[in-house]
């Protein structure tokens, strides 16, 4: 599933099934914009820009100084996140936008067509360019699971 909400200007991808396209250009999702992801039922990754509400980014608590109207956007978006992963119920979910790399895992509840799964989403932050490659880069298995690379080969 493909929820990224940001890219390169001019940058060129394979376009996935419009049930699995939400949107490129944009660094937040509206309602409408996920509806089509909500379609499909169950899968097993999700690569998105930003990280879903209840997963403990380093330092995103941190003030920076953000105006109140921008924070507020932000944690409804995060929110929104959440929400998608709770009907599609990833097991990976990957994202860059905080440019800090870091695991965590959140719980989005089990599901009975995968009885051998514990209901943990494994979320995964990837650091910004011109960071080492074991902090911004992460190979994964076609079910989102780290390969042997750095940090990241260690995760399930």
């Amino acid at each position: 599933m493909d929820l990224v909400g940001a890219g390169r200007r001019g940058e060129r991808r394979p376009s996935p099934p419009p049930h699995q396209q939400v949107l490129v250009g944009r660094q937040v999702l509206t309602e409408a914009d996920v509806a089509p992801a909500l379609t499909g039922g169950a899968v097993d990754v999700v690569a998105s820009h930003d990280a879903p509400d209840r997963v403990s980014v380093p330092n995103i608590g941190r003030q920076l100084g953000w105006p109140t109207d921008v924070t507020v956007d932000a944690d409804n978006h995060r929110r929104l996140l959440l929400t998608v992963c709770e009907e599609l119920r990833p097991r990976q979910l990957w994202h860059g936008h905080y440019h800090c790399r870091y695991d965590d895992q959140l719980y989005v509840g089990t599901l009975n067509t995968r009885p051998d799964w514990d209901g943990v989403c494994y979320v995964h932050g990837l650091d910004c360019d011109d960071t080492s490659p074991d902090a911004n880069l992460a190979f994964a298995a076609a079910d989102g699971t780290p390969l042997g690379i750095g940090r990241a080969s260690g995760v399930r």
